[in-house]
Protein backbone atom coordinates (compact mmCIF):
# COMPACT_ATOMS: atom_id res chain seq x y z
CA UNK A 1 0.00 0.00 0.00
CA UNK A 2 1.47 3.34 -0.95
CA UNK A 3 1.77 6.10 1.62
CA UNK A 4 -0.65 8.33 -0.32
CA UNK A 5 -3.30 5.59 -0.38
CA UNK A 6 -2.78 4.98 3.35
CA UNK A 7 -3.26 8.71 4.04
CA UNK A 8 -6.44 8.75 1.92
CA UNK A 9 -7.76 5.63 3.67
CA UNK A 10 -7.08 7.22 7.05
CA UNK A 11 -8.96 10.38 6.01
CA UNK A 12 -11.90 8.31 4.80
CA UNK A 13 -11.90 6.33 8.05
CA UNK A 14 -11.87 9.55 10.09
CA UNK A 15 -14.68 11.04 8.03
CA UNK A 16 -16.74 7.86 8.33
CA UNK A 17 -16.06 7.65 12.06
CA UNK A 18 -17.04 11.28 12.61
CA UNK A 19 -20.24 10.79 10.60
CA UNK A 20 -20.99 7.62 12.52
CA UNK A 21 -20.26 9.24 15.84
CA UNK A 22 -22.61 12.05 14.97
CA UNK A 23 -25.53 9.99 13.73
CA UNK A 24 -25.38 6.23 13.79
CA UNK A 25 -25.19 5.47 17.48
CA UNK A 26 -27.56 8.09 18.80
CA UNK A 27 -29.88 9.82 16.30
CA UNK A 28 -30.54 12.63 18.78
CA UNK A 29 -26.84 13.46 18.67
CA UNK A 30 -27.07 14.00 14.90
CA UNK A 31 -29.31 17.01 15.52
CA UNK A 32 -27.22 18.46 18.33
CA UNK A 33 -24.95 21.26 17.20
CA UNK A 34 -22.70 20.96 20.24
CA UNK A 35 -21.58 17.32 20.05
CA UNK A 36 -19.31 16.47 21.62
CA UNK A 37 -19.75 18.75 24.58
CA UNK A 38 -17.85 16.50 27.00
CA UNK A 39 -15.11 13.87 26.79
CA UNK A 40 -15.72 10.81 24.61
CA UNK A 41 -14.42 7.39 25.66
CA UNK A 42 -13.12 4.82 23.19
CA UNK A 43 -12.72 1.42 24.84
CA UNK A 44 -9.97 -0.85 23.55
CA UNK A 45 -10.68 -4.40 24.72
CA UNK A 46 -6.99 -5.31 24.85
CA UNK A 47 -3.99 -4.17 26.87
CA UNK A 48 -1.90 -1.06 26.29
CA UNK A 49 0.66 -1.32 23.53
CA UNK A 50 -1.29 -3.68 21.29
CA UNK A 51 -1.54 -2.59 17.66
CA UNK A 52 -5.23 -1.71 18.00
CA UNK A 53 -4.43 0.35 21.12
CA UNK A 54 -1.72 2.29 19.29
CA UNK A 55 -3.96 2.95 16.29
CA UNK A 56 -6.88 4.02 18.52
CA UNK A 57 -4.66 6.43 20.47
CA UNK A 58 -3.54 8.08 17.22
CA UNK A 59 -7.16 8.32 16.08
CA UNK A 60 -8.27 9.72 19.45
CA UNK A 61 -5.60 12.41 19.24
CA UNK A 62 -6.76 13.46 15.76
CA UNK A 63 -10.45 13.47 16.77
CA UNK A 64 -9.67 15.49 19.91
CA UNK A 65 -7.95 18.15 17.84
CA UNK A 66 -10.63 18.23 15.13
CA UNK A 67 -13.68 18.17 17.41
CA UNK A 68 -12.37 20.17 20.37
CA UNK A 69 -13.10 17.64 23.11
CA UNK A 70 -10.92 14.92 24.66
CA UNK A 71 -11.27 11.44 23.17
CA UNK A 72 -10.03 9.19 25.97
CA UNK A 73 -8.75 5.68 25.28
CA UNK A 74 -9.68 3.23 28.02
CA UNK A 75 -8.07 -0.21 27.95
CA UNK A 76 -10.39 -2.96 29.26
CA UNK A 77 -8.53 -6.21 28.53
CA UNK A 78 -9.67 -9.72 29.35
CA UNK A 79 -11.54 -12.75 28.04
CA UNK A 80 -10.37 -12.26 24.47
CA UNK A 81 -11.87 -8.78 24.25
CA UNK A 82 -15.18 -9.66 25.88
CA UNK A 83 -14.66 -7.55 29.04
CA UNK A 84 -14.29 -4.31 27.07
CA UNK A 85 -17.08 -5.25 24.66
CA UNK A 86 -19.44 -5.95 27.53
CA UNK A 87 -18.59 -2.61 29.18
CA UNK A 88 -19.52 -0.73 26.00
CA UNK A 89 -22.67 -2.79 25.36
CA UNK A 90 -23.90 -1.97 28.88
CA UNK A 91 -22.90 1.73 28.76
CA UNK A 92 -25.55 4.42 28.38
CA UNK A 93 -26.44 4.82 24.67
CA UNK A 94 -25.60 8.52 24.73
CA UNK A 95 -23.03 8.68 21.93
CA UNK A 96 -20.07 9.12 24.27
CA UNK A 97 -18.76 5.56 24.65
CA UNK A 98 -17.36 3.62 21.70
CA UNK A 99 -15.54 0.35 21.17
CA UNK A 100 -12.53 -0.35 19.00
CA UNK A 101 -13.91 -3.71 17.89
CA UNK A 102 -11.68 -6.16 16.06
CA UNK A 103 -13.54 -8.74 14.00
CA UNK A 104 -12.57 -11.51 16.43
CA UNK A 105 -15.08 -10.15 18.96
CA UNK A 106 -18.00 -10.92 16.65
CA UNK A 107 -17.62 -14.65 17.31
CA UNK A 108 -17.29 -14.51 21.09
CA UNK A 109 -20.91 -15.44 21.80
CA UNK A 110 -20.48 -18.65 19.82
CA UNK A 111 -17.65 -19.83 22.09
CA UNK A 112 -18.50 -18.20 25.44
CA UNK A 113 -21.45 -18.14 27.79
CA UNK A 114 -22.28 -14.46 27.57
CA UNK A 115 -25.08 -12.10 28.46
CA UNK A 116 -24.37 -9.86 25.46
CA UNK A 117 -24.30 -10.57 21.75
CA UNK A 118 -21.67 -8.38 20.07
CA UNK A 119 -23.43 -8.63 16.70
CA UNK A 120 -26.77 -7.42 18.08
CA UNK A 121 -25.75 -5.26 21.05
CA UNK A 122 -23.04 -3.22 19.29
CA UNK A 123 -23.55 -1.17 16.13
CA UNK A 124 -20.70 -0.90 13.61
CA UNK A 125 -19.77 2.66 12.70
CA UNK A 126 -16.79 2.53 10.36
CA UNK A 127 -14.08 0.26 9.05
CA UNK A 128 -11.01 1.85 10.54
CA UNK A 129 -8.23 -0.34 9.16
CA UNK A 130 -7.38 -3.41 7.15
CA UNK A 131 -4.44 -5.58 8.05
CA UNK A 132 -2.87 -8.48 6.19
CA UNK A 133 -2.82 -11.82 7.93
CA UNK A 134 0.11 -14.14 7.58
CA UNK A 135 0.25 -17.74 8.68
CA UNK A 136 3.58 -19.28 9.57
CA UNK A 137 4.94 -22.71 10.26
CA UNK A 138 8.04 -24.24 11.77
CA UNK A 139 9.65 -25.48 8.60
CA UNK A 140 13.05 -24.18 9.56
CA UNK A 141 14.74 -26.10 6.76
CA UNK A 142 12.82 -24.06 4.20
CA UNK A 143 14.30 -20.89 5.61
CA UNK A 144 17.83 -22.16 6.12
CA UNK A 145 18.77 -22.93 2.56
CA UNK A 146 17.40 -23.06 -0.95
CA UNK A 147 17.40 -26.87 -0.91
CA UNK A 148 15.05 -26.79 2.08
CA UNK A 149 12.50 -24.82 0.06
CA UNK A 150 12.65 -27.46 -2.70
CA UNK A 151 12.28 -30.34 -0.20
CA UNK A 152 9.24 -28.73 1.46
CA UNK A 153 7.61 -27.98 -1.90
CA UNK A 154 8.16 -31.52 -3.16
CA UNK A 155 7.18 -33.12 0.14
CA UNK A 156 10.47 -34.98 0.52
CA UNK A 157 11.93 -35.21 4.03
CA UNK A 158 15.12 -33.34 4.69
Amino acid sequence: MSFGLMRTSRRLALAALAAGLAGTICPAVAHAQDWPNRPVTIVVPFGPGASNDTFTRMLANILSKQLGQPFVVSNRPGAGGFIGSQAVAKAAPDGYTFLEMPSSIAGLKAIMKADIDPLNDLAPIALMARAPTRHGDQRRAAREDGQGVRRVREGTPG
